[in-house]
């Protein structure tokens, strides 16, 4: 009988360490799971955040783009690359630096430096409707 009552005190003893081991494992993965649904949600707010104050311009299902076409601006005391670009980047360019690289690509820059009084050619594309 008394070998029996230690038997039954170490398969106890056993039982409780794997349910702690299942209980500790259960509430990590529920950490985890926490974890990456609050790092998903919050991507997701400065996703929707920065598309809603970005100046990127949405093109319509019915709207198509043009060819790639150029005109010629004059730049002006205090212009730069950055500030040309937000003026004339239109649809069909996916970010400004993009754009920039585009400028500095069809004027032969190897600088980011701009006199005023010269001329620049930008790209953009004109927006057809259908």
């Amino acid at each position: 009988m008394k070998k029996r009552a230690v038997d039954m005190k170490k398969n106890t003893g056993r039982r409780g360490t794997y349910s702690r081991r299942r209980q500790d494992s259960s509430r990590l993965f529920k950490k985890i799971i926490f974890g990456v649904t609050c790092l998903a949600m919050t991507a997701g707010i400065f996703g929707t955040y920065h598309m809603m104050h970005s100046d990127m311009v949405v093109v319509y299902a019915d709207e198509h783009l043009s060819d790639l076409q150029y005109k010629i601006v004059e730049i002006k005391e205090g212009d730069s690359l950055w500030s040309i670009a937000k003026e004339n980047m239109n649809p069909g360019f996916h970010d400004v630096n993009e754009y920039i690289e585009e400028v500095m690509t069809c004027n032969q820059l190897s600088s980011d430096k701009l006199y005023a009084g010269s001329y620049l050619m930008v790209p953009y594309y004109e927006i057809i409707e259908e």
